[in-house]
């Protein structure tokens, strides 16, 4: 599949724009003035107007920080939980699953009470029903 960004102000390096650029199945095919990208592209490609926008092709930052990774992996992953009932069920899980890893205790990250969909009220040890 062919697309062309064009009209656009298209980052090409530090002070070097274009006007378009042909992307074909996920990979950057070339960068030019609108004209010659239209003309390159062929008439089943679809064409997306930026309207004037600047597009950064390509941005990405693929890295990790092992010693946080591996912390990450060791604690209960709360993202997404609409309720102290079920944090402590992820809790009662994750302890159930890694018994090594929660002996001396368990550390949940990630919740947020604005997602709860009962009372938003942070969790405390009174707040686990059981």
């Amino acid at each position: 599949m062919k697309t062309v960004f064009h009209h656009g102000k298209i980052y090409v390096e530090r002070g070097v724009f274009a006007q378009a650029v042909l992307v074909e199945d996920g990979v950057i095919r070339a960068v030019g003035t609108d004209e010659e990208i239209l003309a390159a592209a062929g008439s089943d490609a679809e064409i997306i107007d930026c309207e004037g926008r600047t597009v950064i092709p390509g941005l990405n930052d693929c890295h990790l920080h092992l010693e946080m990774v591996g912390e990450a992996l060791a604690q209960v992953d709360l993202n997404g939980a609409t309720s102290v009932d079920e944090i402590v069920e992820r809790c009662k899980t994750f302890m159930a699953e890694n018994p090594e890893l929660t002996k001396h205790g368990v550390v949940g990250v990630g919740w947020n009470q604005d997602f709860f969909i009962c009372e938003k009220v942070p969790p405390t040890r009174r707040a686990a029903r059981s």
